[in-house]
């Protein structure tokens, strides 16, 4: 019988590398981690969630009997950096970052629009601006949270946390990725894993990917500030991407292949060929 590219991904070797998603709120992780989904047979993945609005299952998936944690190839969702210590086998990280003015406006308008999050009451019956934000919320996830989260320390100063995520980087992590070059970034990691075509369904530009233009500068000065690390660790992996960029020859075709494909993924019958074909 004929093995299809995710039948080839499925099957375990002794000597496997685990997959360890590291998903930075608000840097484009949904889409990412449907697209895992597809590629990884549901058996074994396992994904971290949010519940109680704040708290991590981290501890579920420690908590798991070894038998089964030496089942799951791939991990993901929010969490600290350091799980890879519980996984059977070597495992390597994979993010994506964002510019922390992109982020930051994505995350305001997303409290704004769910009542449930813990910050929504906070915003609203203060009737916070995005610069009120910015300077008067004082939570790990607005403050230099792609730092904390990559570096795995919930609570130090700036360049502490910047030292230590590079580090964990350098030795754990074998893609960075920009959610401002997501494609591109999906063509590397295509390229280095052998995946088949790694098609999303989008939709159209959120408001805040429009509105991100009209930050004043007084704001933009703001989020400098209280986000230098960010900053700092977003531009020098730009820098690094773009240099991957220039030197991959089949850039342009595999861009090519994969914008088709995502423009077959906005009508049913597109998105039903290409889950026939398998690409």
């Amino acid at each position: 019988m004929k093995k299809t590219i995710g039948s080839y991904l499925n099957m375990r070797a002794p000597n496997k590398e685990n997959l360890i998603f590291l998903h930075l709120p608000k840097n484009g992780g949904m889409t990412f981690n449907r697209l895992l989904d597809r590629l990884y047979s549901k058996d074994r993945v396992f994904q971290i969630r949010v519940k109680s609005n704040s708290e991590l299952t981290t501890q579920e998936f420690i908590d798991l009997p070894e038998c089964e944690r030496a089942k799951i190839d791939v991990l993901k969702g929010h969490m600290y950096y350091g799980l890879h210590k519980h996984m059977t086998g070597d495992s390597k990280y994979i993010t994506f970052l964002r510019h922390p003015e992109k982020r930051l406006l994505s995350f305001y308008n997303f409290v704004k629009a769910r009542p449930s999050h813990r910050l929504y009451n906070t915003i609203t019956k203060n009737n916070m601006s995005f610069h009120d934000f910015v300077e008067n919320i004082e939570a790990s996830d607005v403050n230099n949270a792609q730092v904390r989260l990559i570096s795995g320390l919930k609570h130090g100063d700036p360049n502490t946390m910047l030292e230590t995520a590079m580090l964990n980087i350098n030795e754990h992590f074998s893609f960075v990725g920009l959610q401002e070059n997501y494609n591109e970034s999906l063509v590397l990691l295509k390229i280095k894993y052998g995946w088949g075509i790694p098609y999303y369904h989008y939709k159209n530009k959120t408001k805040s990917e429009h509105a991100v233009k009209t930050i004043n500068e007084k704001t933009r000065a703001l989020i400098a500030t209280k986000n230098a690390a960010d900053i700092a660790l977003y531009n020098y992996y730009k820098k690094e991407l773009t240099e991957k960029l220039k030197s991959e020859k089949s850039l342009k075709k595999e861009l090519l292949k994969l914008n088709f494909a995502n423009k077959l993924t906005q009508s049913v019958w597109g998105r039903r060929a290409l889950k026939l074909l398998k690409v």
